[in-house]
């Protein structure tokens, strides 16, 4: 059996489909590179609905508004390596659990094989789907006699904003999604800038002022609240805004199982 491409998303762990995105199809494996390296390729709903009916994705609603599709150069043939995916902000800090892993094999003719014995043509491909806004995962690739481990980390659905001059940007990270820890930062401020900041959760309003450099933690849960949303809006020179919107308790868990799409 071949398969274009494997994927996995949070929501559905694991399953094969055929993507004939020639973006994507253009890439492959390399089992020849001396030296091993994970190439990444990063594809958008948007783009997958630009190739129309043709796309393969084009009439299914697997509900990921993005995919990571991974390629591995270098790898050595018939040496098992194991695909592993870590999610840190749902685990203590003591804890490194993996949450998802699957095994692989790179034949002699330099085709790439799953664990059952099924021919990918295409990469290994991570959906956004039921993944947090702002979520960091850590994607390793690692053999069976840990010879070989590269790392990858990168966030599926990424807190990123501009104002509409295009000066500023904003990005966010979930760091902790319970109790629910945000950090914010915005970068393109000239030395000295000050900007309002300001945010909301239910009642609770809390409003200051930043400059270039500045880092904020938001812990937005409310005492007795069960679920909510906290509304961040930070004003820069010339009134320019951006603005957030950051979900926490059990609004998070919609979005973990895949229920609302962020």
């Amino acid at each position: 059996m071949t398969n274009k491409l494997y994927l996995i998303s949070a929501f559905a762990l694991a399953f094969t489909f055929c993507l004939h995105s020639e973006d994507i199809l253009r890439k492959y494996h390399d089992t020849k590179r001396k030296e091993p390296e994970i190439e990444v390729v990063f594809t958008s709903i948007e783009e997958i609905e630009k190739e129309g009916k043709s796309h393969p994705l084009h009439n299914m609603d697997y509900g990921s508004r993005s995919f990571a599709v991974f390629f591995l150069h270098g790898f050595p043939v018939n040496t098992p390596f194991t695909f592993k995916v870590f999610r840190p902000a749902l685990q203590p800090s003591d804890s490194n659990e993996c949450f998802f892993r699957d095994r692989f094999v790179f034949k002699e003719n330099g085709k790439l094989f799953t664990a059952e014995g099924n021919q990918l043509d295409g990469g290994i491909s991570i959906g956004s789907l039921g993944f947090l806004l702002g979520e960091k995962i850590n994607v390793v690739f690692e053999t069976n006699d840990r010879k070989i481990k590269k790392e990858f980390s990168y966030t599926p659905d990424p807190i990123e904003a501009r104002t509409s001059d295009g000066r500023i940007l904003v990005k966010g990270e979930l760091l902790h999604a319970f109790p629910a820890t945000y950090i914010i930062a915005a970068s393109g401020l000239e030395d000295d800038e000050e900007y309002d900041f300001q945010s909301q959760s239910a009642h609770e309003l809390r409003e200051g002022k930043a400059k270039k450099n500045s880092i904020h933690y938001l812990m937005p849960t409310v005492i007795g609240l069960k679920k909510g949303t906290c509304f961040v809006k930070m004003t820069f020179k010339n009134n320019q805004e951006v603005k957030l919107t950051l979900p926490w308790g059990n609004e998070l868990e919609e979005y973990l199982m895949g229920k609302k799409v962020l």
